[in-house]
């Protein structure tokens, strides 16, 4: 960690100037430990509790590297030959979904490749009944090759007023099928936020973040595929409260790994998973790290219905069961150990004319003692012309 007095007096002479940069050195240093008293907090200087500013900010960045994982849903799609569901996207290749005061942009080369394949498909179609018959036509352009993938996912935080958080979290990638049943890939994450602390008097703590590695899946049998992801990168955030700011540097690292099995039973589509995941902040020279040590296994089912005035139904259910390990100083790793469950579902209703509607509800429990946290949200999809 090192500080850095952001603010900077006019040059001065002899006496005056030595007595100024002193007093304004002075009623900085202790500006910084009364903001730090001030919070209830017994420390003699700032150097505690903007570490553990740092700390939190680390905790909040690994639980976004766990809890966000672009690159399962497209080895999921790609590993399975899944076809570009146009519907969920309102008949375009780039998928928008507002969340909360965020907005998350997703698209890839594939999907492109299969946005243009379709329209002239469909342009192709339109003249065929129009031009007399043995009339030679174009083929459809094909997708773009399936050996090859390019893929991104970008999220922009704060695009409300009053957001406490503001700046953007972008992933990319890229992949290749080596067979139909492996494929091998890398990805690159990157963040740049800002976010008011609501301590140390409002201080303001900024950051980029990146992190780099490979991906790979394998179809172990018909139905089973293990995907795995590894990936390093560094950190460097400065703490800002009042004026008296404190840089601090980390190393990042992250191991996943997942089991999952695709059956079809009576007519319904049921998926079951086993995942493992590790994720480490290291503060480099000052600070305590943080780490989670995560297995996460549950299973879904889902069933398409078709209606007469050809709408689709499609009711979903899933439940999620983990178990969570932050090693903690001074307690046993059965003290520090978190286990939750969640059971979530909802249905997916897509109209003839292509709009889309999906309701869904989940309920959490993180343990037996405290009420469950329950989230609903409705979401409309509306083609594009």
């Amino acid at each position: 960690m090192s500080v850095i007095g952001l603010r900077h007096p006019e040059p001065r002479s002899s006496v005056a100037a030595v007595l100024f940069l002193f007093l304004s050195a002075s009623s900085q240093t202790l500006q910084a430990a009364s903001i730090c008293e001030s919070e209830g907090t017994v420390v003699t200087t700032c150097a505690d509790r903007l570490a553990d500013v740092h700390q939190n900010l680390l905790q909040q960045r690994k639980d976004r590297a766990i809890n966000v994982e672009p690159e399962h849903g497209q080895v999921a799609g790609r590993i399975n030959g899944r076809a570009w569901d146009a519907g969920a996207n309102g008949n375009f290749p780039l998928f928008l979904a507002p969340q909360g005061t965020a907005v998350e942009l997703r698209t890839s080369l594939s999907q492109w490749g299969a946005y243009f394949a379709r329209e002239d498909a469909e342009k192709i179609e339109k003249v065929q009944g129009s031009v007399p018959e043995g009339t030679d036509l174009p083929d459809p352009a094909t997708a773009a090759s399936k050996k090859v993938d390019v893929w991104s996912s970008t999220k922009i935080e704060g695009i409300a007023p009053g957001s406490s958080r503001q700046g953007v979290i972008s992933h990319f990638g890229a992949d290749y099928t080596v067979s139909e049943d492996f494929l091998v890939g890398a990805s690159v994450e990157f963040e740049d936020l800002e976010q008011q602390t609501g301590i140390l008097g409002g201080a303001t703590a900024a950051g980029t973040a990146y992190m780099i590695g490979p991906y790979v899946a394998q179809r172990l049998t018909e139905n089973l595929v293990f995907d795995a992801r590894l990936a390093w990168g560094e950190s460097d955030d400065l703490v800002d409260p009042d004026g008296v700011a404190s840089r601090f540097a980390a190393e990042r690292r992250l191991a996943k790994a997942r089991l999952k099995g695709d059956f079809d039973l009576a007519g319904w589509q049921v998926s079951s998973s086993a995942a493992f995941i590790h994720a480490t902040e290291v503060p480099e020279g000052f600070g305590q790290g943080v780490t989670t040590n995560k297995l996460s296994l549950g299973p879904e089912m889902r069933r398409s219905f078709q209606l007469e005035n050809g709408s689709v139904i499609e009711p979903f259910l899933h439940y999620r069961s983990t178990a969570e390990l932050e090693p903690v100083e001074g307690l046993s790793e059965l003290d520090a150990l978190a286990v939750n469950g969640a059971l979530g579902g909802g249905v997916n209703v897509t109209m003839p004319d292509e709009y889309r509607i999906q309701a869904t509800t989940q309920f959490e429990s993180v343990d037996a003692q405290t009420d469950p946290n329950v989230t609903g949200r409705v979401q409309l999809t509306v083609p594009l012309p």
